[in-house]
């Protein structure tokens, strides 16, 4: 949080936000008026939907009318010699409470629901299933500290780490949140896995999708292998004794999508037919994009890395895009200082 020193300071950081604010309300009205319009046709097949875009909407509207009517109250008072202090508090108060509101502008409605996330071990070997599974710990720190429940659907161990892991994060703007970690994570240390203590870079991939996908699309059972295994992580009294773990094979893609941290096999199948889903889904926009040449295959390696995260010799994490660094390592690992690259992040891709 920063303090301001006078009220003045105060006045015009306000005014500024809600300046900008407003022209985001005036955008947001004529989306209600347009909504309103099309829910008057019964018929209409989204109307579930449309409902809860003009919630979302109305919220946001009174929420800004209300830190509107406050400002100009606190103006008003200000006049008072008595409360000069007391107004200078609410005043820092407002305006803290502004850039949280201002920053959940950047969120589309798509951004607020919950997502799944990939995370895959590529270059570097025993290295890489190491600091593959240091990220995971990350992500799950990460959700402990704010608000957000990270489950492990499923994981592929290895004798120095992971070579893979499947997560599902529910919370508030979780997709938002995390979508700008797509992308291939660069690391740089002096290996503990080499004889000779050699500085070392590996490379990890992080897929990011959101869990509710407008589109629906029919996958016929003819074209699903399945195989049922016993779990090999953490968890409840089936675990290691009953195969609820559900392995799912795409035959037309060769997709393969895993779950088992559900007790049933049921629960697991379920959840591992919906992410095969969503993937599915992102394969088809992907190869449409491709078509058009919009995109390039991502390789697990140099040349596509969105982040570096040095270890040793020296401490340093920076994000390619956005230039945020930091050398507390440490902390950003711990997922303490992940939130404030997030916020980065957000503002970028809403801006790119």
């Amino acid at each position: 949080m920063e303090v301001y020193l006078n009220f003045q300071e105060l006045y015009n950081k306000i005014e500024t936000l809600l300046k900008s604010l407003n022209t985001l309300v005036v955008e947001k009205k004529n989306l209600v008026d347009e909504i309103n319009k099309k829910l008057q046709n019964k018929w209409e097949e989204t109307h579930g939907k449309l409902l809860q875009q003009k919630t979302y909407l109305d919220l946001f509207i009174e929420q800004y009318s209300s830190y509107n009517s406050y400002f100009q109250l606190l103006i008003e008072m200000n006049g008072e010699e008595d409360l000069k202090e007391n107004i200078k508090i609410e005043m820092q108060k407002l305006y803290d409470d502004l850039e949280v509101y201002f920053f959940n502008t950047k969120f589309s409605l798509e951004d607020r629901g919950n997502c799944f996330m990939e995370i895959q071990s590529g270059v570097g070997g025993a290295d890489t299933e190491d600091l593959a599974n240091l990220l995971l710990k990350m992500y799950i720190k990460w959700g402990e500290k704010n608000a957000h429940k990270v489950s492990l659907l499923d994981v592929w161990p290895s004798e120095n780490g992971i070579k893979s892991a499947l997560l599902k994060i529910v919370g508030i703007n979780s997709f938002g949140l995390l979508k700008g970690e797509t992308g291939i994570h660069r690391f740089v240390r002096h290996s503990p896995f080499n004889a000779l203590n050699k500085r070392q870079t590996s490379f990890i991939a992080v897929y990011v999708y959101p869990e509710e996908e407008e589109e629906v699309i029919k996958i016929e059972e003819k074209d699903l292998e399945y195989s049922f295994y016993k779990a090999s992580g953490a968890g409840g009294q089936h675990v290691n004794k009953t195969e609820s773990a559900v392995r799912i094979k795409h035959l037309p893609t060769g997709i393969i999508v895993n779950c088992q941290n559900e007790r049933s096999q049921f629960m697991n199948k379920s959840m591992a037919l919906k992410f095969l889903k969503i993937k599915l889904i992102k394969l088809k926009s992907t190869q449409q994009q491709e078509q058009n040449n919009l995109v390039e295959k991502q390789i697990i390696g140099w040349g596509n890395q969105i982040r570096s995260y040095v270890l040793n010799p020296y401490k340093l994490v920076k994000d390619l895009r956005t230039g945020y660094e930091t050398q507390n390592i440490d902390d950003f690992l711990n997922g303490t200082l992940l939130q404030d690259c997030l916020y980065k992040n957000l503002f970028h891709l809403s801006e790119s």
